[in-house]
């Protein structure tokens, strides 16, 4: 089951996430909005990586948690051992809404709040439910320490 622990995000989106929350209800009357994936094991990252490349369906995501790093895997980034993205789901009365429309307030809601949304993605990459720190990469590379080498030292 996907992680939903806000705690587990860096404290810039810790923190932004409750105006986010509320300004996605002012824009949405009668809907609630809530976190529905923070962090992603190796494994459920892999998995959507697969989609549309192994394993029919649509394709997903270029990060495929090992060599490429999702932000929703925890990882390092300036200086914060944490989670960097959340995966939002906008419900009304208990059903999930999946329809891109009910996510185009994140846009404008993200970037007021120092966030980016992935409705800034690249067009063929939109991602609507998705929000993320300013400043975080979309992506990160794997660091790989080899056997034998201190933390710091990259192998080629």
């Amino acid at each position: 089951m996907p992680s939903r622990d806000v705690g587990l995000c860096c404290s810039i989106l810790r923190a932004a996430l409750p105006g986010v929350i509320e300004d996605m209800q002012i824009a949405m009357p009668g809907t609630t909005t809530k976190p529905i994936q923070t962090e992603r094991t190796t494994a459920e990252q892999q998995a959507l990586y697969a989609s549309g490349r192994s394993v029919p369906g649509p394709w997903k995501t270029d990060a495929d948690g090992v060599l490429l790093l999702s932000n929703h895997q925890r990882q390092v980034k300036h200086g914060e051992d944490a989670v960097h993205a959340t995966d939002l789901g906008v419900f009304s009365r208990n059903v999930y809404l999946t329809k891109d429309l009910y996510y185009k307030p994140l846009a404008e809601i993200a970037s007021a709040r120092g966030l980016v949304s992935g409705w800034s993605f690249p067009t063929e990459n939109i991602d609507p439910d998705h929000l993320q720190c300013m400043g975080r990469e979309r992506h990160s590379p794997a660091v790989i320490v080899a056997a034998g080498t201190t933390e710091g030292e990259v192998q080629p």
